[in-house]
């Protein structure tokens, strides 16, 4: 049964990479609302997640507050410390859930402005591949006709 597990988790995986791609490459005019969200999110969450590690580990200390703020940082670059967040909250389900959804914000947002600032054109050869100029234009007028369809 792992190997069916795997093959699932492989799929929706994939699916949820693509359409971050996806969006990405589409939809200019909510990126940045939804980094800036991303961005809040995985703040917020890291403080309460390595501050918990670090008070938990090294008490109230100066040291503590030093480490939460050089962790926080290092999330948005992909480091973390599941080992001892999962040691810490005795494997609970729901912490784990809110852990990686945290990093996962904290990835989506250092993404996010990377392909913003640094794959400009790039980004915009993939809007071009993947809905040509005309096609875009008339998907952004009718989403402007119906506010319904607007996100």
């Amino acid at each position: 049964m792992v190997f069916g597990e795997s093959i699932v988790i492989i799929l929706i995986s994939a699916a949820l990479f693509l359409a971050l791609i996806f969006y990405l490459a589409i939809d200019d005019e909510n990126r940045e609302k939804w980094t800036g969200f991303a961005f809040t999110v995985a703040l917020l969450g890291g403080i309460f997640i390595y501050g918990f590690i670090n008070s938990s580990l090294l008490g109230m200390t100066p040291t503590a507050v030093f480490r939460t703020v050089l962790d926080i940082g290092k999330m948005f670059g992909g480091a973390f410390r599941a080992e001892e967040f999962v040691n810490l909250t005795a494997k609970n389900p729901v912490m784990l859930f809110l852990f990686w959804t945290v990093h996962f914000f904290a990835y989506y947002a250092l993404v996010s402005v990377l392909v913003n600032t640094l794959g400009r054109g790039e980004v915009k050869r993939l809007r071009t591949w993947l809905m040509p100029e005309s096609s875009f234009r008339a998907w952004r007028k009718e989403v402007s006709l119906h506010p319904s369809l607007s996100w």
